[in-house]
């Protein structure tokens, strides 16, 4: 007796199957990401962001010769996206100056080049992140801040620091 050619094999098992078993197969593979077999079509999965945020972001601020928009109201468990809309390197933290740590999000942004960006987030505390450009801190244009799960401006979301 002679083997079945792989193909017929996978023909064989298909049609011994239910349409609703196939479905069920089909979307777990998917769900995890099977699938793929590197050809056309087939997607790429990003990095993260430096920022660490994975998450669309709701929100974004531009970074020029100032921050646009300086204040943003985002809901709990949101991401912000900053991009650097200038010709020179920004790097935004959260308040205090010099110290930070009030807002780790933010404090994971890293520094931003000319024309870079990045996702910041997930922000999981409500409250009022005030944000500054640690490399131009006392310019009161590079300051902001985003509103995490609140309307008005009010304390910080109680993070911890590290």
């Amino acid at each position: 007796m002679t083997a079945a050619h792989p193909s017929l094999v996978v023909v064989r098992l298909l049609e011994a199957l239910s349409v609703p078993a196939i479905v069920g197969m089909l979307s777990i593979a998917t769900a995890c990401g099977g699938g793929g077999g590197g050809g056309a079509g087939s997607s790429t999965p990003t990095a993260p962001s430096p920022g660490g945020g994975s998450a669309a972001p709701s929100a974004t601020i531009m970074i020029g010769s100032s921050v646009t928009p300086a204040d943003v109201r985002i809901d709990t468990g949101d991401s912000v996206r900053f991009v650097n809309d200038s010709s020179r390197v920004h790097e935004i933290k959260s308040d205090p100056h010099p110290t930070h740590g009030s807002c780790p999000p933010i404090d994971r942004s890293g520094t931003l080049q000319p024309g870079a960006s990045t996702v910041v987030g997930p922000f999981t505390l409500t409250g009022t992140c005030h944000y500054h450009d640690h490399s131009d801190p006392e310019n009161a244009s590079l300051r902001g801040q985003i509103r995490i799960g609140v309307d008005s401006p009010g304390p910080g979301p109680g993070y911890l620091r590290p």
